[in-house]
C-alpha cells in the first residue's frame, strides 16, 4: 500500500466521495466533471494506493487518515 502518497485536493475529494459510496456518475455530477474524468480519477487513486477496487480505496483512505469514517454518508 502506498502510505507515502499525498493526494491533491481533487484526488482527496474523489477519494472521499468513493468512500461515501458514490458512483462515477454521482462523483461527476458533484464535481461538475464528465463521468469519464471521474472514472480516470478513481483509476489513478487505485494505482497510487496500490489497491484493486472501490472498497479498498475507502479502507486505505481511512487507514491513512485521509477519510473520516464517521463522516461517511453525511454529505
Amino acid at each position: 500500500m502506498a502510505s507515502y502518497w499525498t493526494p491533491d485536493l481533487c484526488a482527496l475529494e474523489v477519494l472521499t466521495l468513493v468512500a461515501d459510496g458514490r458512483s462515477d456518475g454521482e462523483i461527476a455530477a458533484e464535481l461538475f466533471i464528465s463521468k469519464k474524468t471521474a472514472s480516470v480519477h478513481v483509476a489513478h487513486i487505485k494505482d497510487k494506493l496500490g489497491v484493486g477496487g472501490r472498497v479498498e480505496i475507502a479502507m486505505e483512505g481511512i487507514r491513512l487518515g485521509l477519510v473520516n469514517p464517521l463522516a461517511a454518508g453525511q454529505r
